[in-house]
């Protein structure tokens, strides 16, 4: 009984549903991120921050080198005693600059992560109101292994966002 008054309800809309032109659109996020300014941004602040990172593990890396050197040069003068100190002092220094690595990079990435999510919710809100003011049923990402055609009836929005968030 339940089907039969689903399939009557069904039958019953279903002209109303012809008459209406079913909107579909397509969109490649992933591709327009790469696009967007604000990502050129993101990525280029964190470069200029791991270059900055690179530098400061090279001088750690330079001041281990030196201290090796001076451990090199005085070991025969030293005594057991010394020598043990020397050693453990440099394995102190290597441990601080894989810290040092570990952390920054740890620190990096949730800074990226971070500033990345603004910029997608920017993105995911445009993607909505292009489809709301269009009509769209679905927008369907298209990139992904999501979908499998497109049709030629189905719209690439990437234009529709672009205008909406100004970029060129």
């Amino acid at each position: 009984m339940r089907y039969l008054f689903t399939l009557l309800a069904l039958l019953a809309f279903l002209p109303a549903m012809q008459a209406q032109e079913l909107k579909f659109g397509h969109f490649n996020s992933s591709a327009f991120m790469e696009k967007m300014p604000d990502i050129k941004q993101l990525q280029a602040d964190m470069d200029k921050r791991q270059g900055e990172i690179e530098s400061q593990v090279a001088s750690l890396r330079e001041l281990g080198q030196k201290k090796m050197q001076d451990f090199q040069s005085k070991q025969a003068s030293m005594t057991e005693e010394q020598k043990r100190e020397a050693f453990v002092e440099l394995q102190e220094l290597d441990q601080r600059v894989q810290t040092f690595i570990q952390t920054s990079q740890q620190d990096l990435q949730k800074q990226y992560q971070e500033r990345l999510l603004p910029i997608q919710q920017k993105l995911l809100r445009a993607v909505q109101e292009v489809g709301a003011e269009n009509g769209m049923l679905y927008i369907f990402e298209s990139e992904g292994g999501l979908t499998i055609h497109v049709s030629d009836k189905s719209t690439d929005i990437a234009p529709l966002v672009k205008k909406k968030l100004g970029i060129q």
